[in-house]
């Protein structure tokens, strides 16, 4: 295929990509419901507000805090949203905002964080493109974009400002240049670029910087005829480079060492020993495959499946880096006892490029036969994704509950009214007096009687 139409088809990818990921992107205007958000939207505003690079809060590193962090000051240069994130108390000295509420006039930093979100998926969408063209061809190239971008799992994700979606980009980045590097069959800088994109990776979401593994697998299977030495030597540059990237974009790590390891063994906690209703009720790897027959469609789930088990039988150094980190991923992210199908994520440009690897290949054996090939193919593979991410944007075109319990309460309550509030209920503002809890039992009867509550959302 010549470059001008891979890029022309590359190009209308897009496009449809980023519609899919437009479409319902401010959902919860003029409030903002996803709780993970502000957990990187608060700190970005501070540094944007004060300058210093520490942000603070450990949770998730540093590298898509920083990014918001321009993205709230160019905000806050251009319609003057605040940066200070105030947290007012209310009734019985309760704060009137949950942990996940911002003001509503701040909402602007949220929508600019979710289209820089949206970029990170699109620019994910290219690299796949490549990798899988480096791999496989064009057209497998090709097809595993599109793939990405009608994933549902991904168009889903796209929309948030959370890190999942921007991991994802830092390990297809790694998985191309690893392709790259073992193309050359020699050693080359390219070896400690996969390293680095691995340590952003790591400075993104914590965990996605397991991808070091791919670089590492490739010297692993490299040429025999490069001498182990020089094999241990470059994965030594390897994980130093990953480490170099990692404190470049997470630097409070240097001073901070302990406050960064009680955030990450918080998170730990977080995972296998606190109690998360609806999030731990399956087994993880059933959890994990059910939710991977759904993010990326049953047909797309089934052919990424034969793809990694065509990777496995071939055993080429491409082939076992294509097939390996999907399943060393998968292993870890079933492990704990909480699952959320985010987490996926960081996998599902491997997924992509194997089911596009197996599909072309099953579209070649049909043409062989004078059979419709390639066009049935690629129509099983991406309709049935396609559709899904179609009813799920067209869904997020309704009004949010909360917006409609909102909106009820703003006309049937008395004005004056004092109102107290669990997580995920409407973020309930003047003319009432409001107070947050995270669940409504933690008080007594008695207590609400003698603050004067009249209602409890």
């Amino acid at each position: 295929m010549p470059r001008g139409a891979f890029a022309a088809c590359l190009a209308a990818v897009l496009v449809l990509g980023a519609v899919l990921r437009a479409v319902g992107i401010d959902y919860d205007r003029p409030f903002e419901y996803h709780s993970d958000e502000t957990t990187i939207a608060i700190p970005a505003m501070g540094i944007a507000a004060t300058g210093n690079v520490d942000p603070g809060l450990f949770l998730y590193p540093s590298l898509l805090i920083y990014a918001q962090a321009a993205v709230s000051a160019a905000v806050h240069g251009i319609d003057g949203a605040a940066l200070d994130a105030p947290r007012p108390t209310g009734v019985g000295g309760l704060p009137v905002l949950s942990f996940s509420d911002i003001d509503p006039s701040q909402y602007s930093i949220i929508l600019a964080g979710r289209i820089l979100v949206v970029l990170f998926g699109l620019v994910t969408v290219v690299v796949v493109a490549f990798a899988g063209r480096h791999l496989a061809g064009p057209a497998t190239g090709l097809l595993a974009a599109l793939l990405l971008a009608v994933s549902p799992l991904h168009v889903e994700h796209s929309r948030y400002l959370t890190t999942d979606v921007p991991s994802a980009l830092w390990t297809s980045l790694v998985l191309l240049v690893t392709l790259a590097a073992i193309r050359a069959a020699r050693v080359t800088p390219l070896w400690c670029l996969a390293g680095l994109c691995a340590g952003l990776a790591a400075s993104t979401k914590y965990t996605a910087g397991v991808a070091v593994i791919v670089p590492l697998i490739g010297l692993a299977v490299w040429p025999a005829t490069i001498e182990l030495r020089i094999r241990v030597a470059v994965a030594s540059l390897v994980v130093g480079a990953a480490v170099l990237g990692f404190v470049i974009a997470t630097p409070m790590v240097v001073v901070k060492l302990a406050a960064v390891l009680d955030a990450v063994m918080s998170q730990v906690r977080n995972y296998n020993f606190t109690a998360h209703p609806g999030a731990q009720e399956m087994p993880g790897l059933l959890f994990n495959l059910a939710a991977l027959w759904i993010g990326l469609g049953p047909v797309a789930a089934i052919a990424a499946a034969l793809g990694l088990a065509q990777a496995l039988q071939r055993r080429t150094p491409e082939d076992l880096v294509i097939a390996t980190f999907p399943i060393v991923w998968l292993v870890l992210v079933s492990i704990p006892q909480v699952h959320f199908a985010r987490n996926l994520l960081p996998m599902v440009p491997f997924l992509v490029i194997a089911a596009a690897r197996a599909a072309v290949h099953a579209a070649g054996w049909l043409a062989a036969r004078n059979r419709p090939g390639p066009a049935l193919t690629g129509t099983l593979l991406v309709v049935p994704a396609l559709v899904l991410s179609v009813v799920a944007a067209v869904r997020l075109l309704q009004p949010d509950t909360r917006s409609v319990a909102y909106a009820w309460a703003a006309a049937n309550l008395p004005g004056g009214s004092v109102v107290v509030r669990e997580s995920y209920t409407p973020q309930i503002r003047e003319p009432f007096t409001a107070g947050f809890l995270p669940a409504a039992w933690v008080r007594s009867i008695e207590w609400y009687r003698e603050h004067g509550v009249d209602f409890v959302i």
